[in-house]
């Protein structure tokens, strides 16, 4: 598999990385940044797409397919992850339905619209709108997950099209919402209903450092995932050397869909949410995946040769850490967080 330092260097010498003017089939590209390849844009109100033709271009040489990944965040572990799914699929191993999911990467430049999804800036919320606080401590805006673009994953039965996310602490640490010491603040918003957003130029609570950085999207799939399954499927898997289980039923990074990584085995945080929440119609919609492992972003972000000292992280996210996120259409969205 390609290093990442490896990817780094070659971005950095090439800038073969974000989309130039071009006219295609695809629509019109237009640039974030210099005039490289590799994200198309096509309507700048909608996410930024991940050119998955380039990149299998540019790496075909370089994909693994002998093992999977415990993350997502670079084109040569998602290419890696999907030849090694290829693999399984030819050995006969039935892995069921695929789910819909819209897969993340992120590049260092600016949300074309301050609605997309993006770690770090202004949360995209009316400047009316009291800021999200517990017991008595303002919460530090993290990242926001934008379902403009993924309505059709949940057949349009959503709360809102925006999540936006908080926490009072550095560390972002604890399980349950109910624990005392849980500093997460999780809540829906209507993009179209937003009165006022507040913007960079607003006065922001900001007790710690979160890297700017805005979405690009790719439209990829999982499998469905049950703890129940677990067993079945690791003896399916077993003859099949480096064939890790978790990345191939499910990418692990940040994605909205209504998969997750199973990044434990044995249980399945479906069941806790009910168990903490009460029954109802608890659903997966997304998972925040960390890019805080490290003071560095250069193997978490696309154009990593555009990362300065203002994009370090100031706080911890697991190692890795998924933010699992669930949702009732009666209630307020809740939040489950997980270490791998």
């Amino acid at each position: 598999m390609l290093r990442r330092n490896a990817i780094v260097n070659l971005l950095a010498a090439g800038g073969t990385l974000i989309a130039g003017c071009d006219n295609t089939s695809n629509g019109s590209k237009s640039s974030m940044v210099g005039t490289g390849k590799g994200i198309l844009i096509t309507d700048e109100s909608h996410h930024p797409q991940f050119d998955l033709d380039y990149w299998r271009a540019l790496l075909t040489h370089r994909i693994d397919a002998r093992s999977g990944t415990c993350d997502m965040q670079l084109p040569d572990s998602f290419l890696s992850n999907e030849a090694l799914r290829e693999r399984v699929r030819a050995s006969g191993v039935d892995l069921g339905p695929r789910q819909p999911v819209d897969l993340f990467f992120w590049s260092s430049q600016p949300a074309l619209k301050p609605w997309l999804t993006k770690y770090g800036g202004a949360p995209y919320r009316s400047k009316n709108k009291a800021w999200p606080e517990k017991s008595g401590v303002k919460a530090t805006f993290v990242a926001q997950l934008c379902f403009r673009d993924s309505l059709d994953i949940f057949n349009g039965k959503l709360p809102g099209d925006l999540l936006t996310i908080f926490s009072i602490d550095t560390k972002i640490v604890g399980h349950a919402e109910s624990d005392p010491d849980y500093p997460l603040i999780v809540e829906w918003e209507t993009i179209d209903r937003v009165e006022s957003p507040l913007t960079s130029d607003d006065t922001l609570h900001r007790a710690f450092s979160v890297p700017e950085l805005s979405g690009i999207r790719l439209r990829s799939y999982d499998y469905a995932y049950s703890s129940r399954d677990e067993a079945k499927l690791r003896r399916s898997l077993s003859p099949i050397a480096g064939a890790s289980w978790t990345s191939i039923l499910s990418l692990p990074g940040t994605k909205i869909g209504k998969t997750y990584y199973p990044v434990q085995s044995g249980w399945d945080p479906r069941d806790w949410v009910i168990e903490e929440f009460g029954h109802g119609q608890w659903e997966p919609v997304g998972t925040l995946y960390s890019v805080s492992l490290r003071p560095r972003l250069d193997w978490a972000v696309l154009d990593s040769q555009h990362i300065g000292n203002a994009n370090s992280t100031g706080f911890e996210m697991g190692d890795p850490g998924h933010l699992i996120l669930f949702s009732n259409a009666l209630n307020k969205p809740r939040s489950y967080f997980v270490f791998g």
